[in-house]
This record gives structure tokens, C-alpha cells and sequence, in this order.
């Protein structure tokens, strides 16, 4: 995904879930937007897997390191990284696509 589309927070949330879902190995239905994603288990080692996972999903670069520690729900995260992303903190390398 090209990240100087025009992502929608519904794309950034189901980008989330997916990736989220996958480091911590449980299916995507079972996350709720709302709970802490701590009560899942999620520790600094999912929360790298999931930044490597978003920066290439949306040619992010620097992601904050507290990011997950901060926005400690899906609901909290999509916002945030729509701004990130619309704010032109990514990748807009010739060429890349």
C-alpha cells in the first residue's frame, strides 16, 4: 500500500488488526479495537513486528518507539497513524510505488 494514497482510518485499523493479530498469533476476530493490546500479551518484541510490519505497509519511517506504549488500543492507534501517514513521514522515494 502506497502510503501517498489516500489511506482511510477503515484501512489503517483493518492493517492494524491483521498485523497486530498475526505477532501475537491469535485469529483477527478475537482482538477487540478496545482493549489495552497489553491484555493480549503484546511486549516490545510484538510491537517491533508490528512497526516493521506498518512502516512497509505505509512507507512510514521513525515510527515512535513509545507508539504502543502510548496509544495503548487499536482504537487509539488508527488516528495517530493516519496523521503519521497524511503528515508526510514516509518514504516518497523515486521510484518507489
Amino acid at each position: 500500500m502506497n502510503a501517498s494514497a489516500n489511506v482511510s482510518m477503515e484501512e489503517i485499523r483493518a492493517v492494524l488488526i491483521d498485523d497486530i493479530s498475526d505477532a501475537l498469533k491469535i485469529a483477527p476476530t478475537e482482538l477487540s479495537t478496545d482493549r489495552p493490546l497489553q491484555d493480549y500479551g503484546a511486549d516490545s518484541i510484538v510491537a517491533l513486528s508490528v512497526f516493521v510490519a506498518l512502516e512497509y505497509t505505509f512507507d512510514c519511517v521513525d515510527l515512535p518507539s513509545t507508539l504502543l506504549r502510548d496509544c495503548q488500543t487499536i482504537d487509539a492507534l488508527v488516528p495517530v497513524l493516519w496523521n503519521i501517514i497524511h503528515s508526510g513521514q514516509h518514504d516518497n522515494s523515486p521510484g518507489d510505488d
